[in-house]
């Protein structure tokens, strides 16, 4: 009967830890807004102060310095990430 109770334990977390193991899933769920400026505040400022991020510039600049920067990156970013941090940038902080 002793055995019969480890045995049961052991089974159920053999088939609980390879859930725990996945961890979160880093994209969004379709339809969840990307928080642009929750990214940039989290990765950019890891190389640069933000102030240096925040600075204006011309609109038109932001799309090859977002490329350039996401790719040099720790993290792999989503297209849908660097659309959203692009236009984030260019909203707030193109002239």
């Amino acid at each position: 009967m002793r055995y019969i109770g480890i045995f049961v334990l052991v089974l159920t977390l053999a088939l609980m830890l390879p859930g725990c193991a996945k961890g979160p899933d880093p994209d969004p769920p379709n339809g969840t807004p990307i928080d642009a400026k929750a990214l940039i505040d989290a990765n950019c400022a890891r190389c640069h102060g933000l102030d240096t991020v925040y600075t204006a510039r011309d609109k038109s600049s932001w799309p090859a310095i977002v490329a350039d920067m996401t790719k040099r990156a720790s993290r792999n970013f989503s297209p849908e990430e660097v659309t959203a941090i692009t236009g984030y940038l260019q909203e707030n902080h193109g002239k």
